[in-house]
């Protein structure tokens, strides 16, 4: 994705919004680029089901590079036990006034020990990139974004 492929899909969810929707994020919706603001500054949650059907929230880490969302998954977690079985997630992140909603798929990056080169790309003033050059040993997941709201 891009940060233009992020702002068509900010633009076409809101587009298939419900009314309610559509009236809440329309007035004050945030372009791509300060989405990618907001998650770069590190603080995402992120919601997965469990084989019962059970939710489970998480709070994690995560940043942003062209216009794609990234978040951490520890070794042992129940996030990560949640994703391999079904990759099915709804997200949330939030900062003072300013909140983006979402839903879409995980899609395991890698190991974070093994991607120094996202690291670069996440730049200096990312918490995720803080958080591999410090030698974090966890899974890197990206969301394939389906819908996505931002205010």
């Amino acid at each position: 994705m891009s940060t233009a492929g992020l702002q068509a899909a900010l633009d076409r969810s809101l587009a298939v919004a419900s009314p309610f929707a559509r009236d809440l994020f329309a007035s004050s919706r945030l372009p791509a680029t300060e989405v990618e603001e907001l998650a770069r500054r590190g603080g995402i949650t992120i919601a997965t089901v469990d084989r019962s059907g059970r939710p489970h929230a998480a709070p994690v880490i995560s940043g942003c590079a062209d216009g794609v969302i990234y978040f951490t998954a520890s070794d042992g977690s129940a996030l990560l036990r949640h994703l391999l079985q079904n990759p099915s997630l709804a997200f949330t992140i939030s900062a003072p006034g300013h909140d983006v909603f979402g839903q879409g798929r995980g899609r395991r990056a890698g190991s974070s020990l093994d991607l120094d080169g996202l690291r670069a790309t996440l730049g200096e003033d990312s918490r995720l990139a803080r958080l591999i050059s410090e030698g974090w040993n966890g899974e890197i997941w990206s969301i394939e974004i389906a819908r996505i709201f931002a205010s």
